[in-house]
């Protein structure tokens, strides 16, 4: 029997593997594999390292596309690396709501120690590279918009532009190469390939089901159990395993749209990185834009606006072009649908809020690329023609349906959030129907965070591991 059991292995399980290993023994189970960082083309990512190949979607008007990482990492292997520190409105929000984790005073001390560990640097632009980031940085100081550098955990960049590949230079400090490692020398284990299907509890222990892609069964028991799957995937399990309510789950996340633009001047966007630099002029109301990984691989990820024709336009002039990414904190939701016999359906929604504001950015983001000198512009609205004007940009932002516009998410989050007087869960991560079980990843943020949110998951995380 082992004191603890930690199911899931991205920035929060892998935080708590490291620091439980330190005096306790530990077994962390991931139902994905070991990344190869060695394996860079598409179909290969996707298949091994996405959940549900890369395709996992949230129904709705419009749907959004889900990318979440399923390898031993979690979603930390094919992230971009970033590690921002919960933005400050962010904090004053859960301050209102008596989240403890907001008022404590060690917290910027928190945050320090991870970024040491994980070698945490601000990004900066090199001559001959990252081009689309100067761009950018260029033109929000002539408009006078905050823009800041990026803050990643990286060691010795080679600019390869494939962070969502696993990056093969082994620069980005994932999970898997950082806080993992660690917690094996300390005396952790880890089992990949075997994914929890139900907990069960016994007096003094608790037991978690296993089974491998194979259909074959195995049952490990511990004193403790920690769940660290996902916003989505820790609810599920919990739920099938009697632990939480068997209703409704709601998830928030961030929604993302790209745009490409097309410039007279060579961009050669493959060279740099996923970006360097993030613009915060208006962060407080939900909206940041940054440019996004660009070549053959991630043109093809991200062209689900695109015609064929407009694809094959992009693809034969990838030197002259770019693709940005905004990102807008979603006062709607997405919902999980219990349909019955282990079976799901996720449904997402936007509010009237979300949807004026996402056409607003849309505008700020197409006015801010022909400022950039761009000539052409393309709008993420499925079936779209380019535009290469800010007005007629702003005309086509006003009159397509909402619902044509192509969005995506890679952060969820919320789902059984520790907030004061919650029913399911108390303030600490534990479950009010088992206190051996405790949740630890990004389903217990009280809130969406509006940034990245793995800086914040790993400093919960730890805040939470020093409190009983």
């Amino acid at each position: 029997m082992y004191d603890f059991v930690i199911i899931g292995s991205g920035a929060g399980g892998a935080t708590a593997f490291k620091e439980i290993s330190k005096k306790h023994t530990v077994l962390m189970v991931e139902e994905g594999q070991k990344f190869n960082s060695t394996d860079t083309s598409a179909s290969t990512i996707m298949k091994r390292f996405y959940r549900d190949g890369g395709v996992r979607p949230a129904i709705g008007f419009p749907s959004v596309a889900i990318g979440e990482g399923a390898c031993l990492g979690g979603s930390t292997e094919i992230n971009g690396g970033l590690f921002w520190r919960t933005p400050k409105h962010v904090l004053d929000e859960w301050r209102n709501m008596n989240i403890e984790f907001a008022i404590h005073p060690h917290l910027d001390a928190i945050f320090q120690e991870l970024e040491e560990s994980l070698n945490v640097v601000s990004e900066s632009i090199l001559p001959g590279f990252d081009r689309d980031s100067e761009l950018l940085v260029k033109v929000c100081r002539q408009k006078n918009l905050l823009v800041v550098p990026a803050r990643r955990m990286l060691k010795q960049c080679k600019k390869s532009n494939l962070c969502p590949s696993g990056c093969p230079a082994n620069a980005k400090q994932t999970m898997g190469r950082t806080f993992i490692p660690e917690g094996i020398s300390n005396g952790g284990e880890i089992l990949t390939g075997w994914k929890a299907t139900k907990i069960l509890s016994e007096n003094d222990s608790v037991k978690v089901i296993l089974s491998d892609s194979a259909g074959f069964k195995r049952t490990v028991e511990s004193k403790k159990i920690i769940i660290s799957c996902g916003a989505i995937e820790s609810r599920r399990l919990l739920a099938k395993s009697n632990m939480l309510s068997k209703g409704l789950g709601s998830i928030g996340f961030h929604a993302n749209f790209k745009m490409i633009a097309h410039f007279d001047q060579k961009i050669e966007a493959q060279k740099g990185t996923i970006f360097t630099h993030q613009m915060q002029e208006y962060m407080s109301e939900g909206f940041l834009l940054m440019p996004a990984n660009f070549n053959q691989l991630f043109l093809a990820y991200g062209s689900g606006s695109l015609s064929p024709a407009q694809y094959n336009k992009i693809s034969s002039g990838m030197d002259f072009h770019a693709m940005y990414t905004g990102q807008y904190r979603v006062g709607g939701r997405i919902l999980d649908i219990p349909l019955g016999f282990g079976k799901y359906f996720l449904v997402c929604y936007f509010t009237k809020k979300d949807r004026a504001s996402l056409r607003e950015f849309l505008k700020r983001t197409a006015e801010l690329l022909f400022l950039a000198d761009a000539t052409e512009v393309y709008l993420p609205f499925m079936g779209s023609k380019s535009v290469v004007n800010m007005e007629t940009a702003f005309e086509m932002i006003e009159r397509t349906p909402f619902h044509k516009l192509v969005l995506s998410t890679v952060h969820l989050m919320s789902s059984i959030p520790v907030v004061p007087n919650s029913v399911e869960i108390n303030e600490a991560g534990f479950l009010k129907k088992n206190p051996l079980i405790r949740v630890l990843d990004a389903s217990i943020l009280p809130t969406t965070v509006g940034e990245s949110p793995q800086g914040t998951i790993m400093a919960l995380t730890r805040y939470l591991l020093g409190r009983t």
